[in-house]
């Protein structure tokens, strides 16, 4: 039982993966609780961690509530990423490996700002030496979604500006049908008289 791990001295991530294992089965997914290992190009090496995968349809998503995605400083979501199907194969082994990005949020004036990191995820021992082998895609990543950034603001003041003359279109339309209406009312008037 989850008091059982408490007393244990077990870690935190065990507690908070067991719980959501039991809420996410009466929830009626297909859970699985993983026990691996996790490391992160910030110098966390084979940390011992726990974290769960919802398997819907022979995809597999990887759910990790003791590492959420933190907005200012405050827990905004669980950090949730796909697994593919071979992937989730060698997870139902114990063997699988995957590496994510990880994005936190911060808000600077009205823009909010990513913060990436890579995680490695793995059922099994990871290679000390594994960042160290790698070249990072973050910095390409973090360009292409400022570029991307860009764009969308852009596109989101087009809509809205598109909403604004929408909305005086529709205020002109119901002007239009109003006074139209109230034409019809005075020569129904007219008429009965």
């Amino acid at each position: 039982s989850i008091s059982d791990c408490k007393q244990n001295g077990t870690a935190m991530c065990v507690e908070k993966s067991a719980m959501a294992q039991n809420i996410l089965a009466f929830l009626g997914y297909n859970p699985m609780m993983i026990i691996g290992y996790l490391s992160s190009e910030n110098g966390i090496t084979n940390e011992g961690h726990a974290y769960n995968c919802i398997i819907r349809n022979e995809k597999g998503m990887l759910i990790d509530f003791t590492n959420p995605i933190m907005k200012d400083g405050k827990y905004f979501k669980p950090s949730m990423f796909a697994i593919d199907s071979d992937k989730l194969e060698e997870f139902k082994k114990g063997k699988a490996q995957i590496e994510v990005t990880h994005i936190d949020l911060h808000t600077k004036g009205n823009e909010i700002e990513e913060e990436p990191i890579r995680l490695v995820y793995s059922s099994k021992s990871i290679d000390e030496k594994y960042f160290d082998k790698k070249e990072s895609p973050i910095d390409k990543e973090a360009e292409g979604r400022t570029q991307m950034q860009s764009k969308n603001k852009m596109l989101a003041q087009t809509y809205q500006s598109t909403q604004i003359r929408q909305g005086d279109i529709d205020k002109s339309f119901e002007k239009i049908q109003q006074t139209k209406n109230n034409q019809e009312q005075q020569q129904m008037i007219i008429n009965t008289k």
